[in-house]
């Protein structure tokens, strides 16, 4: 039997980095003349993480009360949900009241109405400023904001029929639009089908603050479903990069979201545009994505199809053979292993084939030999293919013969 304080709805996570220090984000104090530069660091702060909600009202404060299971009719009871969420917002509050100039905090204080961090925040917009034009749109359309989240097409649909610009507005400080709230945060697949239904294609093309499109955002958090309704309704949505260059290619790889990745990697065309997305800078980019996700089969496959990658000079990060050498865990040195797993591992053969036996091939991190490079990465590669494989295999033989004993 349930007791008397246990409650019927399990708590949302509210984040609360209390350790984090704000003074590597925040850099300036709040004064009359320097709002927008402190409110682009302190969004950034909020954003990183997960704690926007509590200033533009999407992360709105639950019941202060809730009933229990044991007693429906049970009243006053405080309900935990709120105790969390009153935790984080007086951290948000906190962070943004330590970085007020005295004179800001001053006038903050006076005005004596600033019970929540969304208080704080309204109160410190300046009026008739671009800011608090945004902040009222916010205002105007956190119905239809909600809707996407939950997946309710019904609320979203007598928005769009009473304001057909709100099919491409923007609705969140990230810059956000209802079809990139639908793909990151939505719940319901048929909501998303819809909405891209009735969307001109040229509006999947539209970009977050961060330079994100629907499909970048489906490839980041591996929504196949999304992606291919996307792709299907633009395909130029493909070739469109964040601003830090990144296609939803290398974002489906970098989160080591393989189904997608595929899928993309079969529509994706090999010469498009003035950068291809297999060449150069972000073809490397890509391979290493690919390899430190240890999606070792397709990094084959790209080195086979693309042997030039072999040669690329990257403008910065890890070379394609590097990535390889890091990932300890794909080799027996860099793993402990247990008694059977290194029986195995001695008694079992591995035979390469096409692998070179030049012992002069110098060192494996070093490309610059690139007559060399291509080789030794594709058997670098197989190699880690085969041994993942026998060991998959073997492990599995193990369990029976375990099960058996």
């Amino acid at each position: 039997m349930a007791s008397s304080s246990s409650f019927s709805s399990s708590s949302p996570h509210y984040p609360h980095p209390s350790t984090l220090v704000v003074a590597n984000f925040v850099t300036l104090k709040l004064t009359e003349a320097n709002y927008f530069l402190w409110r682009k660091e302190i969004l950034f702060l909020l954003e990183s993480q997960g704690l926007v909600g509590f200033i533009d009202d999407t992360t709105p404060a639950p019941a202060k009360t809730a009933k229990t299971v044991a007693n429906d009719a049970n009243e006053g009871v405080t309900n935990p949900d709120y105790l969390l969420w009153k935790k984080s917002d007086l951290l948000v509050k906190g962070w943004i009241l330590g970085s007020l100039s005295e004179q800001v905090l001053k006038t903050v204080v006076d005005r004596g109405e600033s019970t929540t961090a969304r208080d704080i925040w309204k109160c410190l917009v300046p009026e008739g400023s671009e800011a608090q034009a945004v902040e009222n749109d916010l205002v105007y359309y956190r119905p239809l904001y909600k809707a996407a989240v939950r997946g309710d097409w019904k609320t979203a649909k007598r928005f769009f029929d009473h304001d057909k610009r709100a099919v491409t507005a923007r609705i969140s400080l990230g810059s956000e639009t209802a079809v990139q709230i639908a793909v990151v945060r939505g719940k319901a697949t048929h909501f998303l089908e819809k909405l891209v239904h009735m969307m001109p294609s040229e509006a999947l093309l539209l970009q977050s603050k961060f330079g994100n499109t629907a499909l970048s955002f489906a490839a980041l958090v591996g929504n196949t479903k999304a992606v291919t309704t996307l792709v299907e309704k633009n395909p130029s949505s493909l070739y469109i990069k964040t601003w830090d260059g990144k296609l939803p290619l290398h974002l489906a790889a970098e989160y080591a979201h393989k189904d997608t990745l595929l899928y993309l990697l079969r529509v994706t065309k090999e010469d498009v545009g003035s950068s291809p997305p297999f060449a150069g800078q972000s073809g490397v980019e890509l391979l290493v994505h690919v390899i430190i996700s240890e999606f070792f089969d397709i990094a084959l496959d790209l080195v086979k199809r693309f042997p030039d990658l072999a040669k690329v000079n990257p403008e910065e990060g890890d070379f394609p053979l590097t990535a390889i050498s890091r990932k300890a865990s794909a080799f027996r040195s860099g793993i402990r292993l247990k008694f059977w797993e290194k029986l195995i591992y001695y008694c079992a053969p591995i035979i390469l084939e096409n692998c070179s036996n030049n012992k002069n091939v110098g060192d494996i991190e070093d490309p610059a030999d690139t007559s060399q490079g291509l080789m030794k990465m594709v058997d670098m590669i197989r190699l880690l293919q085969v041994l993942r494989q026998l060991g998959v295999t073997l492990w599995e033989g193990v369990g029976l013969l375990g099960q058996e004993n």
